[in-house]
């Protein structure tokens, strides 16, 4: 089994979700895309996403 990356890309919503840092990433999401860095999902989607506003959160405290 593959390991899960840091970063979760839900495709129904484009939110970007933080592996561990949300109650929406608890679960196995093999339909979401997976990334190991932001710029990653910048590349290729640019500002077509949102990012999660509790991962956001807690990705700011650190």
């Amino acid at each position: 089994m593959s390991k899960r990356k840091k970063y979760l890309l839900n495709p129904k919503t484009t939110t970007l979700h933080i592996n561990g840092a949300c109650c929406y990433t608890e679960g196995n999401y093999t339909e979401w895309q997976q990334f190991d860095t932001e710029e990653e999902v910048y590349r290729l989607l640019g500002r077509a996403f949102k990012m999660c506003k509790v991962c956001a959160r807690k990705r700011d405290e650190k």
